[in-house]
């Protein structure tokens, strides 16, 4: 007993030290780094390790080595980590963002960047304000003849990865010869203020003139919006020729343009959506998909671990206001998001059954349940539930047989000892009646004379009223069978053992006496 009392202590203690574990990319950083923390809070067994900010190319390592339990990206998985083993991993769009191009120009609150102009200003050829190219969309820059300085990020950044993709785009589009981003590394570009961080980044834009940063929208507004600061967001080029400026309407029409045919066709294997110069009326050209990763066959080693993973990454899509917090555009309620968690709801941990779905409880992602409850609630608002977490039923309802509280309670509680209390209960009182009976006509013999025939009666009361406390517990769970199941064994045993106490003290003073 005690050694399977310190097993199961055990067992709770390794649960305990279950930590769920992501990082990766750079450009959802602050948002994941806060919804961990929060969701860290919600749930008393389910504890969050800090976000492991590294690169889109690290965290999906991190994920294959079982580092990390998911990562975030904003590319398809690398070659080099496609297996047809229980390895593989998979890259599900979960949040939509952007990158915007913010710029410190005294006196210039608009600044229209172009297809043409944009690359050129990121490989160098374009180094100053008055470039003539620039000067045709925004003649008051004809007299600054300032460098352009560059703030550019560690290119181990997910940010800088995702420039020299849309950099490349923009070279395609325009039909620019020999693009040089196709090895950035080649790229010398003169004088750069090179950062680790974008919050480094937005620091340095919004306080050193005649620069020009590329940052998540987040950190943008916060370049923007400081004291003093003299930055503002530059509009950039549409494929049509006009002009947008970043807005999270402008993010959502780019999503809005992906076709229901694009999204069923996307190998989540080795491919990822891109918005890149999205050809919809008004969207936002550098729009960008953050992808999570995980190895479905096996997100943890630990099964607490893979359930506290899957309803994390579940919360996050399900919960806009952490996206529109971090300037970031919801996929709830998208057939994007419908294909994401519809993949989360077939992950397993054993290879065979899906974790998903083996709870009344489970909710699915239009919040509706399979089989929602009759009359009660779940206590739990995330899918990935135990088998055994049912409804919560309201007053006058239970579950017996089924798990959605659809079943009144009735009299007598349907369960086969119910019926083997009831008969004991009936056994019961025909002792108690019958012993009483043998009393009260024997009450004149000597012997029953001088053992009180009242102070018997007095017991057997106490024993009559005893018996009902088993009655009591055949009867179906109510609140008045509750405070029943209390109170009579008290009154019973009270009864009984008050009378014992009192002659056994009598009787100890007439010893002593």
């Amino acid at each position: 007993m005690i050694f399977i009392l310190f097993l199961t202590l055990l067992t709770q203690l390794v649960q305990a030290l279950s930590i769920i574990r992501g990082g990766g990319s750079s450009l959802p950083a602050d948002l994941l780094t806060e919804a961990l923390f929060e969701f860290g809070q919600l749930y008393a067994d389910i504890q969050t390790a800090p976000y492991d900010l590294s690169s889109s190319p690290t965290g999906q390592l991190d994920v294959a080595s079982g580092k990390l339990d998911f990562s975030f990206s904003s590319s398809a998985i690398q070659t080099a980590l496609l297996t047809n083993g229980t390895n593989q991993l998979v890259a599900l769009p979960s949040l939509v963002g952007a990158v915007v191009f913010v710029y410190n120009l005294p006196g210039v609150p608009v600044l229209k960047l172009s297809q043409k102009v944009l690359p050129r200003i990121f490989d160098g050829t374009i180094g100053t304000w008055d470039h003539p190219l620039l000067v045709s969309d925004n003649p008051t820059l004809v007299n600054n003849s300032a460098k352009i300085r560059i703030i550019q990020q560690d290119p181990t950044t997910s940010t800088y990865s995702l420039l020299n993709k849309f950099m490349k785009v923009l070279d395609t589009a325009t039909k620019f010869p020999n693009t040089p981003f196709s090895n950035p590394a080649q790229i010398k570009l003169v004088s750069p203020i090179t950062l680790h961080t974008q919050q480094d980044a937005a620091v340095v834009v919004g306080a050193v003139e005649n620069t020009l940063a590329y940052l998540n929208p987040h950190d943008g507004l916060n370049a923007v919006n400081k004291n003093d600061s003299e930055a503002n967001i530059a509009y950039i080029q549409h494929a049509d020729g006009s002009y947008v400026l970043w807005s999270e309407d402008a993010v959502k029409v780019a999503v809005s343009g992906l076709t229901q045919q694009k999204i069923s066709s996307l190998n989540v294997y080795n491919d990822t959506l891109t918005l890149y110069n999205s050809p919809a009326k008004g969207a936002y050209p550098f729009s960008v998909v953050s992808n999570l990763v995980i190895k479905p066959a096996n997100i943890s080693s630990d099964y607490v671990t893979t359930v506290a993973t899957l309803k994390f990454l579940w919360w996050l899509i399900q919960t806009p206001s952490y996206t529109a917090k971090y300037q970031f555009s919801s996929i709830s309620n998208t057939s994007l998001g419908i294909m994401t968690l519809n993949r989360l709801k077939s992950v397993s941990f054993d290879g065979v059954n899906p974790i998903y779905g083996q709870s009344v409880c489970d909710i699915d992602s239009d919040g509706t349940y399979k089989t929602p409850c009759q009359h009660g609630y779940c206590k739990d608002p995330l899918p990935f539930q135990d088998a055994r977490a049912t409804c919560i039923c309201d007053i006058g309802y239970f579950n017996v047989k089924n798990k959605d509280c659809s079943e009144p309670i009735g009299f007598i509680n349907p369960v086969s000892y119910s019926y083997i209390e009831i008969v004991l209960f009936f056994v019961g009182i025909a002792v108690v009646l019958w012993t009483t009976l043998q009393v009260y006509l024997k009450r004149e013999e000597p012997d029953l004379k001088a053992m009180s025939p009242p102070c018997c009666f007095y017991i057997l009361a106490g024993c009559f009223i005893g018996e009902f406390a088993i009655v009591i517990d055949a009867l179906s769970v109510t609140q008045g069978t509750c405070y029943a199941k209390f109170a009579i064994p008290a009154l019973a045993f009270g009864m009984v053992f008050r009378y014992v106490r009192f002659e056994t003290l009598n009787m100890t003073y007439r010893i002593l006496v």
